[in-house]
């Protein structure tokens, strides 16, 4: 895992986003072989959004030297229930529904995947996620709280 000291907390939430990691690491596990290499990598980075502002993203990117994606069907690795036609990765157990479910979780958490990959030689797959608390969301002022006690 590389990631600098100073990463930045991001907004969301983590078991929905500990899936995301789960699912690409185990995809990753699942492809490469047992000489193979899988590194996990975090920064910080600032993305341009409407206008001339920008956005305090971080970047998550999950690389192995496994077995990666034919192009051809990279188009639609993101599809429920795709499962690449290759005997190799046809011999791993899976439903094609990890990656759909990691895409969706990224994008719910207003983020975006996307991957590379090079048939027989690897993928990294990538992902950003915001920083900031979105600004319609009603936080708590401190000693705004009530409490509700019940006794019979």
């Amino acid at each position: 895992v590389k990631a600098p000291p100073d990463l930045p907390l991001i907004w969301g939430d983590h078991l929905r986003l500990s899936q995301v990691l789960t699912n690409l690491l185990s995809n990753a596990n699942k492809y490469t072989p047992e000489e193979g290499q899988i590194v996990v990598s975090a920064e910080k980075l600032l993305m341009p959004v409407a206008g001339d502002s920008e956005q305090e993203m971080v970047h998550v990117a999950v690389k192995d030297s496994g077995m990666g994606i034919d192009e051809k069907e990279q188009p639609r690795i993101f599809n429920r229930f795709f499962r690449a036609s290759d005997d190799e990765a046809r011999r791993q157990p899976g439903t094609g529904l990890g990656l759909h479910i990691t895409r969706s979780l990224v994008e719910v958490h207003n983020g975006l995947i996307w991957f590379e990959s090079i048939f027989r030689q690897g993928s990294t797959f990538h992902f950003v996620i915001p920083v900031a608390v979105p600004e319609n969301l009603p936080l708590l002022k401190p000693g705004g709280t009530r409490e509700l006690v019940a006794t019979d």
